[in-house]
């Protein structure tokens, strides 16, 4: 058996399938927004890694995700939980990507049953209790929406 085969029997075994999520946010800069791809991965082991040139408040969007799972009944899994931020060079600021983060999380530990999470850009601060709370950039969050049909900021 060739390495190719070997490799292609390995990634497409259902046994060792991961649950990846992918999803939009945006990134405001002055009046012009960038669309962010958000993909979700949780696997084997312990951890959350998030990675794509976030800032602070989005590296502490952990704890305030996981208050909030706690408080309107979802949990955090007990997996390696792996966020990528792309584009990786654009720099992601503020507690906008709450939302984000989140839903790609319900989604890639199925709490949340959707297949249509592609066709929506999400923006949303989350607070402790579960509530949403307002953020800026809104309208060329709108703007920049491009391919994505759907909006849920």
């Amino acid at each position: 058996m060739s390495y190719f085969l070997r490799l292609k029997c390995i990634l497409y075994n259902p046994n060792l399938l991961l649950m990846l999520v992918q999803l939009f946010g945006s990134a405001v800069y002055g009046v012009d927004a960038h669309l962010i791809t958000i993909e979700v991965n949780i696997d084997k082991g312990i951890g959350y890694h998030l990675v794509g040139l976030p800032d602070n408040a989005i590296k502490e969007s952990n704890f305030r995700i996981a208050a909030a799972f706690q408080n309107i009944g979802y949990r955090l899994p007990g997996k390696k939980i792996t966020i990528n931020m792309a584009p990786a060079d654009l720099r992601k600021e503020g507690s906008a990507y709450d939302l984000t983060l989140a839903i790609g999380i319900l989604a890639a530990s199925e709490q949340l049953k959707t297949k249509t999470l592609k066709v929506f850009l999400v923006m949303g601060e989350i607070a402790l209790d579960g509530s949403l709370r307002p953020i800026k950039g809104a309208l060329p969050f709108y703007w920049r929406g491009g391919g994505v049909c759907r909006y849920f900021v």
